[in-house]
Formats: C-alpha cells, sequence, structure tokens
C-alpha cells in the first residue's frame, strides 16, 4: 500500500494535502486548521470539505473527517463540524465502501472520547445510512505501527471473508474493556439496543456473539469481565455448532494463544460450559499437554475416560471422510460426527459416555476445521 499523497481531481495540491495529512496524523490543532484555511483559499468557492479526500496506490479513499476518526482526533472533528458543517453521512458513504464504519475505527483502536462522542451522533444519523455497517473479519488483529498503515489497510477489508463483526465484537476481539464498559452503561439507558453496540447481540452469519470472540482471542480479562460484569451468554453455540472451548481450541492450532490454559480453566470451572458436548472433537482439537491433561481429569470426573492418541487413531481408522466447504472458512473441513457416532456405538473401552450425555447434535452434524493428526 502506497501513502496517501493526493486529493480528488478538483481539489489538487499535493503539498497542502501531505501538510493536511501530517497535521492530522500528528500536528497540533492549530497547525491544522492554518493548512485547511491555506486549503480552503487555494479552491476558493469550490472547496467542498466532504470532497477533500486523500488515495493510497490502490486508488482507495478517505475523506477528511473519516481520516480524523482513523487518527482518533477528535479536537479536528469538532472543529470541521463547527466550523465547516462537514457530513457525518459522507464519511460513513466513504467508509462503507471498504467494508467498514467509524464505529468500527473507534472500537478496533480504543478511541474512547470518541465512542462518548459519536455512539449518540450515529443513532441519531443511523436511519439515514443506506446499510448498517457490518466489517469483515481479519486473520490479524493488530495494524502497523506505521501510521500509513491505518489508512491503507481500509482497502484490505473488501478482500476477507464474509465473517462479518459489529463494531462492539471488533473492541472484544482487540480487548478492549474500557470500549465495552461504555456500550455496558450506554445500553442499559436504551429500551432498545443496536447490534452495533449490543454485547449480547448474535451475528447472523456466524452464530458468534462477544462471549465466543473473546473466547476465540483467549483474552482472560475480556472473558472474566463480560462473564461477571456484563453476564455475556458463554454457552451458544456457533453456526459450525461448536462451544466455547471448541472455538477457543480451533484458533490455538493455529495462534499463539498466550492465556490459553488459563481460559481453558475459567471456562470449565467458573462459566461452567458443559464438557460432555461433543468431547471426543474437544479432545481432538486440543493440543497443548497440560490443557489435554486437564481436559481429560475434568472428564474422568464424569465417569468419562478418553485417551486423546487412541480417539485420534480410531479418526483414522474411519478415514477417508467427508470434506465440506464453509462459507466462512476458506480452510479445508471434515464432519467428525458420524465417526464419533460409530465410536460411541461401538466403543469398548477407550471413550465411555452416558447415554443421552448431549454429545452430539440431533443431526449429528459437526463441522471442524480439518486438522493434521
Amino acid at each position: 500500500m502506497g501513502c496517501c499523497n493526493s486529493a480528488s481531481g478538483a481539489e489538487g495540491g499535493e503539498f497542502l494535502n501531505s501538510k493536511l495529512k501530517d497535521s492530522v496524523e500528528n500536528g497540533p490543532l492549530k497547525k491544522f486548521t492554518y493548512y485547511l484555511a491555506l486549503k480552503s483559499s487555494e479552491l476558493k468557492g469550490n472547496f467542498n470539505i466532504d470532497l477533500l479526500t486523500f488515495k493510497n496506490s490502490e486508488n482507495d479513499s478517505v475523506n477528511l473527517l473519516g481520516l480524523c476518526f482513523i487518527f482518533g482526533r477528535l479536537d479536528i472533528v469538532k472543529y470541521l463540524i463547527e466550523i465547516y458543517s462537514a457530513s457525518f453521512l459522507s464519511m460513513e458513504a466513504h467508509f462503507h465502501k471498504h467494508a467498514t464504519s467509524a464505529l468500527h475505527i473507534i472500537c478496533e483502536h480504543n478511541y474512547i472520547e470518541m465512542m462518548e462522542y459519536y455512539v449518540p451522533i450515529y443513532l441519531n444519523l443511523k436511519p439515514s445510512l443506506t446499510s448498517t455497517p457490518h466489517r469483515n473479519l481479519r486473520e490479524t488483529i493488530n495494524l502497523g505501527d506505521e501510521p500509513d498503515d491505518k489508512i491503507s489497510d481500509l482497502s484490505d477489508l473488501s478482500s476477507q471473508s464474509e465473517e462479518y463483526i459489529t463494531p462492539i465484537q471488533s473492541a472484544c476481539i482487540h480487548g478492549h474493556i474500557s470500549i465495552i464498559k461504555f456500550a455496558l452503561n450506554y445500553a442499559s439507558s436504551l429500551s432498545k439496543v443496536p447490534p452495533e453496540i449490543d454485547i449480547h447481540y448474535i451475528e447472523k452469519s456466524t452464530g458468534y456473539n462477544c462471549a465466543l470472540y473473546a473466547c476465540k482471542s483467549a483474552n482472560y480479562s475480556m472473558i472474566k469481565f463480560l462473564h461477571l460484569i456484563c453476564k455475556a451468554d458463554f454457552k451458544i453455540l456457533n453456526n459450525n455448532k461448536e462451544n466455547a472451548i471448541q472455538v477457543m481450541a480451533a484458533e490455538a492450532r493455529h495462534k499463539n494463544l498466550v492465556e490459553f490454559y488459563q481460559c481453558l480453566v475459567y471456562l470449565v470451572e467458573k462459566v461452567q460450559i458443559d464438557i460432555k458436548y461433543n468431547y471426543e472433537e474437544t479432545i481432538v482439537l486440543l493440543e497443548y499437554v497440560k490443557a489435554v491433561d486437564y481436559f481429560l481429569s475434568k472428564l474422568e470426573i464424569l465417569g468419562i475416560k478418553g485417551d486423546k492418541k487412541k480417539v485420534e487413531e480410531e479418526i483414522l481408522v474411519k478415514a477417508p471422510y467427508k470434506k465440506e466447504e464453509s462459507k466462512f472458512d476458506t480452510d479445508n473441513q471434515f464432519v467428525l460426527s458420524d465417526i464419533f457416532n460409530d465410536l460411541k456405538n461401538n466403543d469398548t473401552s477407550t471413550i465411555k459416555g452416558s447415554e443421552g450425555n448431549g454429545s452430539f447434535s440431533d443431526d449429528g452434524t459437526i463441522i471442524i476445521k480439518e486438522i493434521n493428526i
């Protein structure tokens, strides 16, 4: 991605645009107002604050007001609204082209003062918006340290998989408890909480709520806050019929989740996730020896004796397995339920579960990511 280096055609002038961008990035308000006055004078009667845009090498753009949101410049936002009557609708239209919104930017970067300022404005603005913002979920949750990465990152969003997240879910993924706390308090005063700030909202495309996203990130502080303070529901299943532990274990297979074990213990002992549910799948997904031993010990207390190696060997014996594609995951996947049903019916020693323990769904279909065993 290239740097922002030009404005839209009618409002050219690379030098002033560069100075404006620099002053938004790290300059005082006085410096910004100086260069904006020069820009206004340069364009005379043709100056329109909402049409002043900044482009990168891929020809993607964000307007000046949006640029201020990206860099968290609430002081400049207020100035543009008061002096130039800048349009939030125009800004959101630019963000919409990149499958994001101002609220997503705020929640992702933990701009708490901007959150407090913009949420009431957004709720009044929402009826005029063409669609509700749902951002594509990215694999990485860290933007680069370079300022231009914050802008060029916008162009990456439209190419992501169709796994959508709401702004408040983005805050959960990034571990921003202050944003969650504000949303919780603000929502308490509303008769109907919009999905954008609803901690309990379940995204239809994935079946995820904030609780499951916190588990996917294995963020212990966030999990504990959502459980104790927000009373979030950790016991739902996502659209792949995976519970909170399975979601976290699947993510840990390709990411280093530092607080994984701590989160696992909390989910089992404090949240009391039903560990009997598709426990064979959980055994297969778990990789850390300490986590596997802990999970098996908890199963044994319930009268279920399991052995990870034997479970995996049984799966290999039942191969080949049926492969399916998921709309929300580009990885190969396979269906374990048929294999596990056979194991339950023919088991003589390795896995002993009681009938009706809720380990399998009614239709017998559980889809999880393909793994190497």
